[in-house]
């Protein structure tokens, strides 16, 4: 068979043909002891070759060239087999896609080669796209459709696809272009865990260890108390890994969740909540000291209390003349107060400085004046 597109048939005849020789037919069937049914138009005297057109890719093809007289009397030949030489292999498979559904039928499609002696399709798969790819298919499939079955609980997310187009003579075409199917997520992240906190004067310091999964996208705390529901009160990316918490009541406890979110949104809270009694939270008042001086050696000391008066205990002040170790010299539990010093001759004028205590017992530092 020179071409895919014809068989050609050649023989020789006698030189010195029969007065009343009339041509020849070439006969064709599938089986060397067949009727051979179908045959060529009546050929001319001098024509020692056929070319069929109709060539029978998946099957076999038997030929019997018959010698024909003007009577329409035939002899023939014994029959021949026809070989096909196919060297040349099918081209690319083009089109190829596909999809996975949520329980791991996979679905692939493709376009239909326009080769006649196309016998069917292999199919490939790998993990990775630039991996080693394993033939799925014992036979090439003849459909242009195939349905594969994987499992979703793997870390891999994606699956990839290639297709091989087989010809009647085991002639392989290329690797179609490969299709890369990305697995639906099955699997949730694992969980964070929380690791240590800390309290600090008005606030609670909250670490942990992040999921590993390598999808996590988000992770969310919540936090809830004895009277209110778990409300979320921060979200970050997968890389924090603690958070200050400063809003919080003083000396309530709380108790916190931390939930790891995924890719494809699945989510696992913490493998343990965290609970924590908030610190005792005492503001302290905040003391604002003036001093004043006059041409008659008068120094005005006066003091005001700016916020959080309510919690006041008292107001200290103490003085230290010439350098010596300061001394209690006012002491008040008013939110405001004015005191009248005499500066004494040939001295230098005393220097001042205030406290304030709280109710709690908690003071302030010293404010210190001239």
């Amino acid at each position: 068979m020179p071409s895919d597109q014809y068989m050609e048939v050649e023989w020789t005849y006698s030189d010195n043909p029969p007065q009343d020789f009339a041509g020849f037919v070439v006969k064709k069937d599938t089986r060397y002891d067949g009727n051979f049914d179908l045959s060529s138009p009546v050929l001319s005297k001098t024509v020692r070759s056929y070319q069929d057109p109709t060539v029978n890719y998946s099957g076999k093809n038997y030929y019997q060239v018959c010698a024909l007289d003007t009577a329409g009397n035939m002899a023939c030949a014994q029959p021949i087999y026809g070989f096909i030489n196919d060297t040349i292999p099918p081209a690319k498979p083009i089109g190829l896609s596909g999809d996975i559904d949520a329980s791991g039928i996979v679905t692939l499609h493709w376009s239909k080669g326009l080769e006649k002696d196309l016998s069917g399709y292999n199919i490939y798969f790998s993990n990775r796209k630039d991996g080693v790819y394993t033939i799925l298919t014992s036979a090439p499939v003849r459909d242009t459709s195939y349905r594969d079955t994987i499992t979703l609980e793997t870390l891999t997310e994606d699956i990839y696809y290639s297709i091989v187009a087989v010809d009647l003579r085991s002639n392989m075409s290329p690797f179609s272009d490969k299709v890369r199917l990305t697995k639906p997520d099955t699997i949730a992240p694992g969980p964070a865990v929380f690791s240590d906190y800390l309290l600090t004067d008005s606030s609670i310091i909250i670490r942990w260890k992040p999921s590993s999964s390598h999808d996590l996208m988000t992770q969310e705390l919540w936090r809830g108390t004895q009277n209110e529901k778990m409300q979320k009160i921060a979200s970050w990316s997968h890389e924090i890994d603690h958070y200050e918490d400063t809003h919080i009541k003083s000396g309530t406890k709380y108790v916190y969740q931390l939930l790891s979110i995924d890719d494809s949104n699945h989510t696992t809270p913490a493998a343990k909540k965290l609970s924590v009694k908030a610190p005792v939270i005492s503001h302290l008042a905040n003391l604002k000291l003036t001093i004043t001086k006059d041409d008659d050696k008068k120094i005005s000391v006066s003091y005001h209390i700016t916020s959080n008066p309510e919690q006041l205990s008292k107001v200290v002040i103490y003085k230290s003349i010439d350098g010596q170790n300061f001394r209690t010299w006012k002491v008040s539990n008013q939110a405001s107060m004015e005191y009248i010093d005499q500066l004494e001759k040939e001295k230098k004028p005393p220097v001042y400085k205030a406290r304030v205590w709280m109710k709690n017992g908690k003071k302030s530092k010293y404010i210190t004046m001239m």
